[in-house]
């Protein structure tokens, strides 16, 4: 029953954070300071990383196929696959040891 709540509460939020802002581009702040990505630790067997989002904004697009948000995060790329959603892609380049 707790997941239950805990899945309707989350679904009111989202709800009530992109309900007044469809249908024009918007700034959605969700902390202060920048988006960063940074890798904290590394060694032999393990890579960890921290990425920190904290703002976002999204628009709608129109095309022949209907009309799609698009959302858009500061220092993030998209997805170039042909056919693939255009959703925003932060791409590092690590080596692997092996």
């Amino acid at each position: 029953m707790k997941i239950f709540y805990n899945a309707l509460l989350i679904t009111a939020i989202i709800v009530l954070i992109f309900l007044p802002f469809s249908g024009k581009a918007q700034k959605i702040k969700l902390s202060d300071g920048n988006n960063a990505f940074n890798i904290t630790q590394t060694d032999d067997q393990s890579l960890h990383f921290h990425n920190k989002l904290s703002s976002f904004s999204n628009h709608e697009i129109t095309t022949k196929s209907g009309l799609f948000t698009q959302l858009n995060l500061q220092g993030y790329n998209y997805s170039t696959e042909l056919g693939a959603p255009m959703l925003p892609v932060l791409k590092s380049l690590i080596e692997v040891p092996y």
